[in-house]
């Protein structure tokens, strides 16, 4: 049976390399397709462009027009790639997994524990067979 501590590492494992992945997509469609001004960003052409649920850029044809980016695309573009939040998500993922492994998970191997309790056996053999 799978334990709660393995179940959680997962989770957090998974949810860090999709965001990883989102925040590559992301400022790759962001780099090539969009900008801002006043306050308000824009794409750079017509077409089926966003930001979410995943950055996706245009499939069909490119008029060289600039189109005002909805609300939630606005919201992601300004607020989260642009100040680099997004990143800092993304980083503050990766550091939570690897410190909930450290702390919670790596502990409780029975290698570990055995190696810890055996420790003075451990010194004793090698010393007597030097």
């Amino acid at each position: 049976m799978i334990s709660n501590r393995i179940l959680i590492l997962t989770l957090l494992a998974v949810l860090s390399v999709y965001v990883t992945l989102y925040t590559i997509s992301a400022h790759q469609i962001a780099s090539r397709w969009a900008f801002d001004q006043d306050g308000k960003g824009y794409w750079r052409y017509s077409g089926a462009m966003t930001l979410f649920p995943w950055p996706t850029g245009p499939k069909d044809v490119l008029l060289p027009v600039i189109v005002r980016m909805g609300i939630v695309d606005e919201f992601i573009y300004l607020y989260l790639i642009k100040t680099g939040v997004l990143i800092l998500i993304c980083l503050s993922l990766w550091m939570l997994t690897a410190i909930y492994f450290l702390k919670a998970v790596l502990p409780s191997f029975k290698p570990l524990k055995l190696l810890k309790e055996n420790k003075h056996m451990a010194i004793k053999f090698t010393v007597q067979y030097r």
